[in-house]
């Protein structure tokens, strides 16, 4: 019975959480919609002309897996990181599993993610893509991957955020850098291999980004998809390992520290 009453209300918290982003917006929904495909077109026009990025093969998908995969990263990161605090007005009057404030967060995310992948969906029928079931089925694990790591960083990050507000700032600041150190809109190839700086010595540029866990995730889902390729399979395991283990921790931390953020409020 309580199960049941835990799903209804964290339906109930996503259908609300919903219409509260949509509700005073003109376009409303469709804004889900456009906000990707703009920033898609943006790129797409500005890099395909000025630089050599349209040399790489099947440039519209390639840009368009990188900014679909890095925005489910940046919202599930962001709407996790203040789920409790936007939940404060229930919180201080409802007694409930507060973990459900941050499933529901997260889960608007996952919607997001989902119009996103229909916008790819029309725009593979246009491309010449070599996918299998195999490395489809690769595909959507890396996107399982991605959304099990930044739920376990959300039961950390919702409960730092109540006492920290400095920790929005720090967050905008690492996801703009990570949007450039994920290579979302150009490829590996227009990286140099070593970059100087000061003439004092050579930084293994491409070394340090294949370093990047993202960076890892979104080449391994743009190979599954386009080519059919499953690459990174290693690495891929390393990182869900630690998503399981950075999960099983946040559990753990929320669970110790949630009783007493109604303080902080």
């Amino acid at each position: 019975m309580r199960k049941s009453n835990e799903f209804d209300l964290l339906s109930q918290l996503v259908r609300t959480n919903f219409k509260l982003k949509y509700n005073d917006s003109i376009l409303g929904f469709l804004w889900a919609l456009l906000k990707p495909f703009l920033m898609f077109g943006m790129l797409y026009v500005i890099f395909s002309n000025v630089s050599r990025g349209a040399t790489q093969q099947n440039y519209q998908l390639y840009l368009l897996i990188g900014i679909i995969m890095f925005a489910y990263f940046s919202e599930s990161v962001t709407l996790g990181m203040n789920s409790l605090l936007d939940k404060a007005h229930i919180i201080l009057k409802v007694n409930f599993n507060r973990r459900i404030a941050v499933y529901s967060n997260h889960l608007m995310a996952v919607i997001n993610l989902l119009i996103n992948l229909v916008i790819l969906a029309i725009f593979t029928l246009f491309n010449d893509v070599h996918f299998t079931l195999e490395s489809l089925a690769y595909f959507f694990f890396l996107i399982a991957v991605l959304g099990i790591t930044t739920l376990g960083l959300s039961f950390f990050t919702s409960v730092l955020f109540i006492r920290f507000k400095d920790l929005l700032h720090i967050t905008e600041i690492a996801l703009q850098l990570l949007f450039y150190a994920s290579a979302i809109f150009f490829p590996l190839t227009l990286v140099p291999e070593r970059i100087s700086i000061l003439s004092i010595q050579d930084i293994p540029a491409r070394e340090i980004l294949e370093l990047n866990p993202l960076f890892i995730i979104i080449r391994a889902a743009r190979d599954a998809y386009i080519l059919g390729e499953i690459n990174y399979v290693a690495e891929i395991a390393i990182i869900f390992v630690i998503g399981l283990i950075l999960l099983l921790l946040g559990q753990t931390y929320f669970k110790n520290r949630v009783k007493r953020v109604a303080e902080y409020f």
